[in-house]
């Protein structure tokens, strides 16, 4: 590994050499001491699919709200109890 490498390179490198994001969010962790969250962070931004971990989540929103109210109905008192049919 070179010695300019960042984290950001690494987890590309790691992920193409294996095929696993986990293992390249590992390698990240372990090189660069990094918290989970950051290191899935660098994950995100590497693969391109969101700026921030935030961002990512904020876009999840929607979907998580919709299968909430999918399964557990819009006037549900309770979003964890399942709907009865």
């Amino acid at each position: 590994m070179h010695q300019e490498e960042t984290a950001h390179a690494l987890y590309i490198q790691v992920k193409a050499e294996t095929q696993d994001p986990i293992a390249a969010i590992r390698a990240i962790r372990t090189r660069y001491g990094l918290s989970l969250a950051a290191a899935k962070e660098i994950g995100l931004q590497a693969d391109g699919i969101a700026p921030s971990l935030d961002a990512h989540q904020e876009r999840l929103i929607p979907a998580i709200a919709q299968a909430l109210e999918d399964s557990c109905g819009p006037d549900d008192d309770d979003p964890r109890r399942p709907t009865r049919t």
